[in-house]
Protein backbone atom coordinates (compact mmCIF):
# COMPACT_ATOMS: atom_id res chain seq x y z
CA UNK A 1 0.00 0.00 0.00
CA UNK A 2 2.90 2.34 0.57
CA UNK A 3 5.45 1.24 -2.02
CA UNK A 4 3.08 0.46 -4.89
CA UNK A 5 0.85 3.54 -4.80
CA UNK A 6 1.53 7.18 -4.12
CA UNK A 7 -0.93 9.07 -1.98
CA UNK A 8 -1.74 11.45 -4.85
CA UNK A 9 -2.38 8.57 -7.26
CA UNK A 10 -4.61 6.92 -4.66
CA UNK A 11 -6.72 10.07 -4.31
CA UNK A 12 -6.94 10.36 -8.11
CA UNK A 13 -8.38 6.86 -8.50
CA UNK A 14 -10.41 6.84 -5.28
CA UNK A 15 -14.21 6.63 -5.49
CA UNK A 16 -16.39 9.70 -5.00
CA UNK A 17 -16.35 9.17 -1.23
CA UNK A 18 -12.85 7.97 -0.23
CA UNK A 19 -13.86 7.89 3.44
CA UNK A 20 -15.73 4.61 2.87
CA UNK A 21 -13.09 2.98 0.65
CA UNK A 22 -10.93 0.40 2.43
CA UNK A 23 -8.17 0.61 -0.16
CA UNK A 24 -7.91 4.38 0.28
CA UNK A 25 -7.88 4.10 4.05
CA UNK A 26 -5.13 1.47 3.94
CA UNK A 27 -3.02 3.66 1.67
CA UNK A 28 -3.49 6.65 4.00
CA UNK A 29 -2.63 4.51 7.04
CA UNK A 30 0.50 3.11 5.35
CA UNK A 31 1.56 6.61 4.30
CA UNK A 32 1.04 7.94 7.81
CA UNK A 33 3.03 5.12 9.39
CA UNK A 34 5.84 4.75 6.84
CA UNK A 35 6.45 8.11 5.19
CA UNK A 36 8.23 9.65 8.16
CA UNK A 37 6.14 12.80 7.76
CA UNK A 38 4.38 12.13 11.05
CA UNK A 39 7.46 10.99 12.96
CA UNK A 40 8.15 14.17 14.84
CA UNK A 41 9.24 14.70 18.44
CA UNK A 42 6.45 14.99 21.00
CA UNK A 43 7.42 18.59 21.74
CA UNK A 44 5.96 19.56 18.36
CA UNK A 45 2.51 18.38 19.49
CA UNK A 46 2.33 15.37 17.15
CA UNK A 47 -0.22 13.12 18.80
CA UNK A 48 0.32 10.13 16.55
CA UNK A 49 -1.81 8.62 13.84
CA UNK A 50 -5.47 8.00 14.62
CA UNK A 51 -6.98 5.58 12.10
CA UNK A 52 -10.60 6.63 12.72
CA UNK A 53 -11.68 6.41 9.07
CA UNK A 54 -10.01 2.99 8.72
CA UNK A 55 -11.90 1.84 11.82
CA UNK A 56 -15.16 3.21 10.40
CA UNK A 57 -14.72 1.23 7.16
CA UNK A 58 -14.00 -1.99 9.09
CA UNK A 59 -16.93 -1.38 11.44
CA UNK A 60 -19.28 -0.78 8.51
CA UNK A 61 -18.42 -4.17 7.02
CA UNK A 62 -18.66 -6.01 10.36
CA UNK A 63 -20.77 -4.26 13.01
CA UNK A 64 -19.44 -6.47 15.81
CA UNK A 65 -16.20 -4.49 15.66
CA UNK A 66 -18.03 -1.23 16.38
CA UNK A 67 -18.67 -2.15 20.02
CA UNK A 68 -16.33 -1.14 22.80
CA UNK A 69 -15.59 -4.54 24.43
CA UNK A 70 -12.31 -6.22 23.55
CA UNK A 71 -12.51 -8.12 20.28
CA UNK A 72 -10.94 -11.37 19.18
CA UNK A 73 -7.71 -10.55 17.29
CA UNK A 74 -7.89 -13.63 15.05
CA UNK A 75 -11.50 -12.89 14.13
CA UNK A 76 -10.54 -9.31 13.23
CA UNK A 77 -7.51 -10.46 11.24
CA UNK A 78 -9.52 -13.02 9.23
CA UNK A 79 -12.22 -10.44 8.52
CA UNK A 80 -9.59 -7.90 7.50
CA UNK A 81 -7.87 -10.36 5.12
CA UNK A 82 -11.27 -11.25 3.63
CA UNK A 83 -12.01 -7.56 2.98
CA UNK A 84 -8.56 -6.98 1.43
CA UNK A 85 -9.05 -9.99 -0.86
CA UNK A 86 -12.45 -8.63 -1.96
CA UNK A 87 -11.13 -5.20 -2.90
CA UNK A 88 -8.27 -6.81 -4.85
CA UNK A 89 -10.36 -9.50 -6.57
CA UNK A 90 -9.73 -8.03 -10.03
CA UNK A 91 -6.01 -7.64 -9.45
CA UNK A 92 -4.65 -10.61 -7.46
CA UNK A 93 -1.00 -9.58 -7.90
CA UNK A 94 -1.77 -6.40 -5.92
CA UNK A 95 -3.40 -8.35 -3.09
CA UNK A 96 -1.11 -8.22 -0.04
CA UNK A 97 -3.14 -11.02 1.54
CA UNK A 98 -1.57 -13.46 -0.92
CA UNK A 99 1.51 -13.57 1.28
CA UNK A 100 -0.59 -15.54 3.79
CA UNK A 101 -1.45 -18.25 1.27
CA UNK A 102 1.02 -21.07 0.78
CA UNK A 103 1.20 -23.86 -1.72
CA UNK A 104 2.26 -27.26 -0.58
CA UNK A 105 5.95 -27.39 0.25
CA UNK A 106 6.34 -30.66 -1.64
CA UNK A 107 5.19 -29.01 -4.90
CA UNK A 108 7.67 -26.22 -4.35
CA UNK A 109 10.51 -28.68 -3.78
CA UNK A 110 9.66 -30.39 -7.10
CA UNK A 111 9.64 -27.04 -8.88
CA UNK A 112 12.98 -26.16 -7.28
CA UNK A 113 14.60 -29.41 -8.44
CA UNK A 114 13.13 -28.93 -11.94
CA UNK A 115 14.49 -25.39 -12.20
CA UNK A 116 17.91 -26.44 -10.92
CA UNK A 117 18.17 -29.21 -13.53
CA UNK A 118 17.23 -26.66 -16.20
CA UNK A 119 19.89 -24.29 -14.85
CA UNK A 120 17.31 -21.67 -13.93
CA UNK A 121 16.82 -19.85 -10.66
CA UNK A 122 13.59 -19.58 -8.74
CA UNK A 123 12.35 -16.02 -8.42
CA UNK A 124 11.68 -14.67 -4.95
CA UNK A 125 7.92 -14.49 -5.54
CA UNK A 126 7.83 -18.26 -6.23
CA UNK A 127 9.47 -19.28 -2.96
CA UNK A 128 7.19 -21.21 -0.62
CA UNK A 129 7.90 -21.33 3.08
CA UNK A 130 6.85 -24.27 5.23
CA UNK A 131 3.85 -23.85 7.48
CA UNK A 132 4.70 -23.65 11.14
CA UNK A 133 1.88 -24.45 13.55
CA UNK A 134 1.23 -21.91 16.29
CA UNK A 135 1.71 -24.63 18.88
CA UNK A 136 5.28 -25.14 17.65
CA UNK A 137 5.95 -21.39 17.91
CA UNK A 138 4.58 -21.31 21.45
CA UNK A 139 6.55 -24.41 22.42
CA UNK A 140 9.71 -22.73 21.13
CA UNK A 141 8.93 -19.50 22.95
CA UNK A 142 8.16 -21.16 26.29
CA UNK A 143 10.91 -23.78 26.05
CA UNK A 144 13.35 -23.57 28.99
CA UNK A 145 16.63 -21.83 28.12
CA UNK A 146 19.99 -22.69 29.62
CA UNK A 147 21.92 -19.62 30.80
CA UNK A 148 25.67 -20.23 30.99
CA UNK A 149 27.75 -18.15 33.39
CA UNK A 150 24.79 -17.05 35.51
CA UNK A 151 25.94 -15.46 38.78
CA UNK A 152 24.03 -16.96 41.69
CA UNK A 153 23.89 -14.83 44.81
CA UNK A 154 22.93 -17.93 46.79
CA UNK A 155 26.05 -19.81 45.64
CA UNK A 156 28.18 -16.67 45.31
CA UNK A 157 29.56 -18.14 42.13
CA UNK A 158 28.90 -18.48 38.42
CA UNK A 159 26.82 -21.48 37.43
CA UNK A 160 24.40 -22.72 34.81
CA UNK A 161 20.78 -21.68 35.28
CA UNK A 162 17.56 -22.63 33.56
CA UNK A 163 15.23 -19.79 32.55
CA UNK A 164 11.50 -20.53 32.25
CA UNK A 165 8.76 -18.34 30.79
CA UNK A 166 5.20 -18.51 32.10
CA UNK A 167 1.94 -16.74 31.51
CA UNK A 168 0.67 -15.43 34.79
CA UNK A 169 -2.79 -14.08 35.39
CA UNK A 170 -4.55 -12.74 38.42
CA UNK A 171 -8.24 -12.27 38.91
CA UNK A 172 -9.46 -9.35 40.90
Amino acid sequence: YYENQSLKMAFDIAPADPTVDLNMQLIKLAYGLLSGKYSVPAVQKQEGIRPKMFNAVIEASYPKFSTMPQQDALEFFLHFIDQVERINAGCPEADPARSFKFEELEEFQKLKVQRETEGKEISSDEIVRPRVPLSACLDGFFHPDEVQGFYSTALKARTTAIKYLFIYSTTF
